[in-house]
């Protein structure tokens, strides 16, 4: 059955980029980096947008140099929006915090979205609020060094409606202007070089089919790569990852050479393994995490080196939330805050950096976060 599987995405992947070769040789490619995420990353630490129970954000600084957390300058955000949603960016040695209203209702009736521009040691650059009817979809932002780019709905009247005009845009990070580059009736995956890598649901009857395309970012033009099938692929360093159409296995398109392999994970039956999943944590990174849980709940986890094809068991501690320098930052337990007189109870992460050799090679040497948060 396995074999007749990956046949069949074989064929598949074939028909798809037959005539059709992935874009390659262009003097103008940019790296481009994904985003969606409530931490984001720099060589000496992360930043942490974290939500509390009156509704306010504040952007934390977990530092690796003094093993501390707290909030770094004026990056406290109150109110915040309504439904908790947030995307966390740097680069440039600047922050940028976007946060949604409620997707729910009348768009003109809701509140604005919103990004803000902090510098790195916490001063607020600007803050912009869009229109209420100019709404930035969930989904990744991705950055070519100097802008951001990402899909928004532009809502518009239909007779007694309003319909959402999807597009792609391009926000300029100086003047936080936009402007629509093309057509977006797509779900970004990620990046790579010059090219978004997209998903595009096409409607047929009653059903769809989900193809995956690649959008040269200098033309615009489509490149359809293979039809996706019903399962979510994620993106990572040239290549295009999928868990689920082998169980055990990931099946992998490489996106310089259109080349489709499979590598084995688990030498587990297919048929025992439950929720598996795979992981990764951050777009420098060049270790991919897998994960998955069999019937009797036991946890298996390995890390895939996506340069040398190494498989290596993971047998440390500690959810990993990303890459900053050398270290991961993982969280290794939690915690129970109490608030106020009502005594208001929330949990709260433990956090701790290991470097990454040292994660890699099963050494539990972990430098333990300390946090300084005014909980409420």
């Amino acid at each position: 059955m396995k074999k007749f599987m990956l046949l069949l995405i074989a064929v598949i992947f074939t028909a798809c980029t037959a005539g059709q070769p992935p874009v390659q040789g262009s003097k103008n490619y940019t790296f481009l980096t994904q985003y969606i995420s409530n931490f984001t990353f720099t060589e000496e630490g992360a930043y942490e947008a974290m939500r509390h129970m009156d509704n306010s954000v504040d952007i934390l600084y977990i530092d690796i140099a003094s093993g501390t957390r707290t909030v770094k300058g004026d990056m406290t955000i109150a109110p915040a929006q309504t439904n908790g949603y947030t995307n966390l960016i740097s680069f440039n040695d600047c922050v940028y915090f976007f946060g949604c209203s409620s997707r729910n209702g009348d768009p003109s009736e809701t509140e604005s979205d919103v990004l803000y521009k902090f510098s790195e040691d916490g001063k607020l650059i600007k803050k912009h609020s869009f229109d209420r009817l100019f709404r930035p979809a969930i989904g990744r932002f991705v950055h070519d060094g100097k802008d951001l780019y990402f899909r928004a709905a532009q809502y518009v009247q239909n007779e007694n409606e309003l319909i959402p005009d999807m597009g792609l845009y391009r926000l300029d990070t100086d003047t936080f202007e936009t402007e629509r580059l093309c057509d977006a009736p797509f779900q970004i995956i990620g990046a790579w070089k010059n090219q978004l890598i997209v998903n595009v649901n096409i409607v047929h009857g009653d059903d769809y089919i989900s193809y995956l395309e690649s959008i040269d970012m200098t033309t615009y033009e489509h490149t359809r790569l293979a039809e996706a099938g019903r399962y979510p692929w994620f993106f990572a360093k040239g290549k295009l990852y999928n868990y689920y159409l082998v169980p055990g296995s990931l099946v992998i398109y490489d996106m310089d050479t259109g080349q489709l392999s499979e590598i084995k994970i688990f030498e587990n039956d297919p048929a025992d393994l439950k929720n598996y999943r795979a992981e990764y944590h951050h777009s420098d990174s060049n270790i991919l995490y897998v994960a998955s849980h069999t019937e009797n709940f036991t946890e298996s986890r390995h890390m895939y080196n996506t340069d040398t094809g190494e498989i290596t068991p993971v047998n440390m501690e500690g959810f990993i939330y990303g890459k900053a320098g050398d270290y991961y930052l993982v969280t290794i337990g939690q915690q129970t805050i109490y608030i106020g007189k009502a005594l208001y109870e929330r949990a709260d992460n433990v956090y701790a950096y290991v470097k990454c050799e040292d994660y890699i090679n099963g050494n539990p040497r972990f430098r333990y976060i300390s946090s300084s948060i005014d909980y409420r």
